[in-house]
């Protein structure tokens, strides 16, 4: 679709070019979680149609990338693309060149606790309802809560999906179910230990095993779907993503781009869109204070949303997931004769 092209294809071809003749690749990508699953995590019940989420949050995430002129992947909750508010904003993403991903059909907090036809309908109806709302097939996937397991990437791979970004290599995920425990006063209780060993995973994509998404695939194994793992601070596996620069501020998210620059590894950084939604936003329940930035003056937080992506777009190739994944597994073909590669969309 000419919607889904990054501006000419003459263009894609130099953005691949420069990239493998070293500039490091990198993305940004946005997770769609609405205020309602939010709130479910914290213990109470919120809805509201359209959501904040969507009219503030993406709507000012779209305005910095035209900006910055930055092609991103929305991983979007597929419940949420059927309100006709929500598909009108993310179908003005896709004319602008965004890449729409699957993030589930109703986002459930512990996905490999799923039955497999519980899992699998997650999965394929999203697909069905994201892929008719692009206008073409999708091809990326990330799991609620990166609560993803071998099951889910065969869903996957049934699909022919390009990757699966859910492994977040950090030690983020025993700290997050720790936080829902405390912040819901024990009144939500989620435990993810198979995502607790993501920490081990390597922070350059690679091909999952078979038995475990975090740990690469044996050579014979390698082909089809990729591991595009999340950005994490290389040895201390300190996180590195939105919201944990809300919780920590600028000047570490400084300190740890210059420490993550000194390594070989391209650049996963994902945002929530909530986090360009603030208290003042149509007078938001206050229980929303809980969440990491949520007090925080709008203004305070765009500014800093907008050097981040001013800081990235010099230093990094950006590029969707997809064309990331792409690159990775031409790359990944270059060095192993028996992982097939296949051509960056244009």
């Amino acid at each position: 679709m000419k919607a889904y092209r990054e501006s000419s294809h003459a263009t894609e071809l130099n953005s691949r070019a420069r990239a493998l003749a070293g500039a490091c690749p990198g993305s940004v990508n946005v997770d769609m979680d609405t205020l309602a699953d939010y709130a479910g995590g914290y213990g109470f019940e919120y809805r509201t149609t359209p959501d904040p989420v969507y009219v503030n949050g993406l709507t000012r995430f779209l305005e910095l990338f035209t900006r910055h002129q930055i092609k991103a992947t929305l991983f979007v909750i597929a419940r949420d693309a059927r309100v006709p508010e929500h598909a009108a904003i993310l179908k003005r993403a896709v004319s602008e060149g965004h890449e729409i991903a699957n993030h589930t059909l109703t986002h459930p907090r512990r996905l490999a606790a799923l039955s497999d036809e519980e899992r699998r309908h997650e999965i394929h109806e999203a697909h069905a309802v994201l892929s008719d709302l692009a206008g073409r097939p999708v091809v990326g996937f990330r799991a609620p809560c990166y609560d993803v397991c071998p099951r889910t990437l065969d869903c996957l791979r049934e699909l022919g999906y390009r990757y699966d970004s859910s492994v977040h290599p950090s030690m983020i995920a025993p700290v997050i179910d720790a936080a829902v425990i405390l912040k819901s006063r024990f009144r939500k209780r989620e435990v993810r230990r198979g995502s607790y060993l993501q920490m081990l995973a390597s922070l350059r994509p690679y091909y999952p095993g078979a038995k475990a998404p975090w740990r690469g695939a044996r050579t014979t194994e390698r082909a089809g779907l990729l591991e595009l793992p999340l950005s994490a601070l290389p040895w201390s596996r300190v996180p590195f993503y939105g919201t944990w620069a809300q919780m920590t501020g600028m000047a570490l998210f400084r300190k740890s781009l210059a420490w993550l620059r000194r390594f070989d590894a391209p650049l996963n950084y994902h945002f929530h869109a909530v986090e360009l939604v603030g208290l003042t936003d149509a007078d938001l329940d206050a229980r929303f204070r809980v969440h990491p930035g949520m007090a925080r003056p709008v203004a305070e937080k765009l500014t800093a949303v907008d050097e981040m992506l001013g800081t990235f777009n010099s230093q990094y190739e950006l590029m969707t997931l997809e064309r990331l994944a792409a690159l990775y597994q031409a790359k990944l073909a270059e060095t192993c004769p028996r992982t097939q590669g296949v051509p960056v969309p244009s």
